[in-house]
């Protein structure tokens, strides 16, 4: 069988990437009460609905693995702190992109909750420099 390209290798590569995190955020949502500060899960599926549907992720997960055996693509390699660097960078982004002076574009921001606004958000942002 013909080799793909090392172009269409990394297109295939990062979809199977992609769709392997997909999997295992499904099946931990419905493995785990995973209920956040700013996400409340509804448990709407039964528990039947829930064993076949994380059976097909299995089938999924070894379709993956089966397509990065057939393909000869290459595992990749999470470095913890090139990981937690990158998402401290996007945190630092997104928390200043929510300051109050950005927040205008969604229209005006009430200048009596600027100040404390900007504070609140300062706070998380010095937590955030300190992982």
């Amino acid at each position: 069988m013909p080799e793909l390209s090392p172009n269409h290798k990394r297109a295939l590569s990062s979809t199977l990437f992609l769709m392997e995190k997909m999997v295992e955020e499904m099946a931990f949502t419905l493995t785990n009460s995973n209920d956040l500060v700013m996400q409340k899960t509804e448990h709407d599926i039964s528990t039947a609905q829930k064993v076949s549907i994380l059976k097909t992720l299995e089938l999924v997960k070894a379709e993956i693995t089966r397509l990065a055996s057939k393909y000869q693509l290459d595992r990749q390699t999470l470095v913890e702190s090139h990981f937690v660097n990158a998402r401290k960078s996007k945190a630092w982004e997104m928390l200043h992109n929510t300051k109050s002076k950005h927040l205008n574009a969604f229209g005006k921001f009430p200048k009596n909750l600027s100040k404390e606004f900007d504070e609140d958000l300062d706070k998380l942002l010095k937590l955030i420099g300190k992982l």
